[in-house]
């Protein structure tokens, strides 16, 4: 008798698991789009002022090209590269 086929590890952490989660949950009624990337926040004062702040589990997903972070009209915003779409559908 076969085994039952062991399920692929996922390509992302606990952490950024959590984090897609968190963003890409149940807000105000409605789902938010993936293609709108993930919001982040900016540095308010100091020396990083206007630059984004890049929690770790984006920072993780950068280092490995699985996100780009790029400046929207609305702010920063982490967005999926092909790499990291690829990963999402696995």
């Amino acid at each position: 008798m076969d085994s039952p086929a062991a399920p692929l590890p996922s390509p992302f952490t606990a952490a950024e698991r959590e984090l897609l989660r968190r963003e890409m949950g149940l807000h105000f009624g409605q789902y938010p789009s993936l293609s709108g990337g993930l919001l982040l926040r900016t540095w308010r004062g100091g020396p990083r002022k206007g630059e984004p702040k890049l929690p770790p589990a984006v920072l993780s997903m950068l280092e490995r090209h699985l996100v780009e972070v790029r400046t929207e009209r609305s702010g920063p915003r982490a967005f999926f590269t092909e790499a990291g779409l690829a990963a999402l559908r696995r």
